[in-house]
């Protein structure tokens, strides 16, 4: 799903002196050049940079870095004076965004959302025949004409409605129409806007933004990342009223550079997606996971983040994608882990320690002695994994869950050791099927452990068997 490029010249209101350039925003790159014909100038890429364009109109470049200049050429013989700044965030409006400004409501789709998001029985096609052509005599002729009939069921365009943390959620289809010479065509398209209580700044609303897109992405096993964001001052209902009252100015497109997602998109299928909304039974654990999923974001954050990046790696078998995986199933929130010795039992076995290595070396440092012995109580990551796993098989069962995936887990802890300390697999003599085995095994735990508390619907864990990170069940 990728947006159009935009290459237009423009015009800088920064300077107060109009320099004229160019504005090149792509999936990869956005970067602005500024040139000067008469002198030497210098664009503040710490403050936002607002340039109007030649269709009117003005887009506000934030996140700015200098990629070079200022310089200076001569061409002609006369000099030229250029600066050229990359963004990771434009906004485009009939006006500026400035700083202070807050977002109200946003809409926008993303990558995947209509597999993520597959609605069946929304449009209807039908085909008549008929016998519409007569003779001067009103007799009918044998010609057969073929009707093509759409039929729209408008209930079911509402998908999904929930209220997060003053944010009220919505998650519909739109649609596209258009005819041809040969049949009319419809398409739908899932969208999802939210309404903040309270503005949002414009730092701030991508991260909700981002959460949601991350719930569903996991839903169906691929990354992805926002798209087509529209961003405004008013609410739905505000944007409603003024657009009846022929007063609406307008939104705000905004455009970022997301990393690749890594994969073919068509791979994904529906049939194994964790969330679905194909029914009102479905729709309604899909909101109710939602709420939970946004509701936990705050200690979930950068479980969110490296879960993403695990399924950007999809495609490759390498240490990179073991350790992710690793950094993902670590980030995870968990209950608390009961220390094997309490504060008190540390503090006492620390004191007799350093009575005894005092014994033998007066100048031994007492903080390292205790560090060591906290060391001794702590959980391990093997004891982590065997203290995780059996919750895991006690939500979804033997079949989701078996019994090798434990021991799958731990070797890939010593696999991963082997790695991080820059030695190859031969030196731990693991093979590469031991290799292959432990990543899947460790994004299988970290996907099973990020959706175990989620109130799935009662369908969802016999889906999930063939869900892409799923894939663990299959090694023999």
């Amino acid at each position: 799903m990728g947006e159009a490029n935009i290459d237009l010249a423009g015009r800088e209101l920064v300077t107060g002196q109009n320099h004229s350039g160019r504005l090149t925003v792509t999936d990869r790159e956005m970067r602005l050049r500024i040139i000067s014909f008469d002198k030497p100038f210098q664009i503040n890429s710490q403050a936002p940079i607002f340039f109007e364009l030649e269709n009117g109109q003005t887009a506000t470049l934030l996140h700015c870095i200098p990629s070079s200049g200022p310089e200076r050429s001569h061409r002609y013989g006369r000099s030229i004076f250029f600066q050229n700044v990359s963004s990771d965030l434009v906004i485009f409006g009939s006006q500026p965004w400035r700083l202070e400004s807050t977002v109200r409501s946003v809409r926008f789709r993303f990558v995947g959302s209509e597999e993520a998001l597959f609605a069946p029985g929304i449009i209807e096609r039908r085909y008549e025949t008929e016998d519409s052509a007569k003779d001067a005599g009103g007799n009918s002729i044998d010609r057969t004409f073929r009707k093509d009939i759409i039929t729209i069921d408008y209930g079911r365009t509402s998908a999904v409605r929930a209220r997060v943390h003053g944010s009220s959620i919505h998650i519909f289809f739109g649609s596209d129409h258009s005819t041809g010479p040969l049949q009319e065509k419809v398409e739908f398209y899932p969208i999802v806007s939210i309404d903040f209580d309270t503005g949002k700044s414009i730092d701030d609303y991508i991260v909700v933004v981002s959460q949601l897109v991350a719930l569903f992405a996991l839903s169906i096993g691929q990354s992805s990342h926002p798209s087509e964001i529209r961003i405004s001052h008013l609410t739905t209902a505000e944007i409603e009223a003024e657009i009846e009252a022929t007063n609406y100015q307008g939104d705000f497109q905004v455009r970022y550079v997301w990393p690749a997602t890594g994969q073919n998109d068509d791979d994904a299928w529906i049939g194994s997606a964790v969330l679905q909304v194909s029914d009102d039974r479905e729709r309604s654990a899909t909101a109710e996971c939602l709420a939970t999923w946004l509701n936990r974001g705050m200690d979930w954050r950068m479980a969110y983040r490296l879960m993403n990046e695990a399924m950007r790696k999809r495609g490759r078998i390498d240490r990179d994608r073991l350790l992710t995986a690793f950094g993902w199933f670590e980030a995870i929130p968990v209950e608390q882990y009961a220390p094997e010795f309490s504060t008190s039992d540390v503090a006492s076995i620390t004191e007799a320690a350093v009575g005894a290595a005092r014994q033998l070396n007066p100048a031994v440092d007492a903080s390292r002695i205790g560090s060591l012995i906290k060391m001794l109580g702590d959980e391990s990551m093997a004891q982590r994994l065997r203290r995780i796993i059996p919750t895991l098989r006690a939500k979804f069962g033997d079949r989701l869950v078996p019994l090798r995936l434990e021991q799958d887990c731990v070797r890939a802890v010593r696999i991963r050791g082997t790695l991080a300390h820059g030695r190859s697999m031969n030196d731990d003599e693991a093979s590469f099927q031991d290799f292959l085995r432990s990543i899947y095994a460790m994004e299988c735990a970290a996907f099973l452990l990020t959706i175990r508390d989620l109130p799935l619907s009662d369908d969802a864990p016999a889906r999930i068997s063939g869900h892409p990170l799923m894939n663990y069940r299959f090694l023999t």
